[in-house]
């Protein structure tokens, strides 16, 4: 194997590596649109719970 062939072999590794951080960022981003609206609806919410008010009191 020659010098050619490894740093051929790296750059594939390197290339792969980068599009697999780049599905990660992808899904996180996606997950977080989804999830993240959810939480904070849920949170802002008007309606009073029994229990919540308890615990505030």
């Amino acid at each position: 194997m020659d010098l050619a062939d490894r740093l051929a072999r790296r750059r594939g590794r390197r290339e792969d590596l980068a599009a697999i951080a780049g599905l990660l960022a992808f899904l996180a981003l996606i997950l977080a649109v989804v999830v993240l609206p959810g939480f904070l609806v849920q949170g802002a919410s008007t309606i009073r719970v029994p229990a919540r008010q308890e615990a505030r009191s």
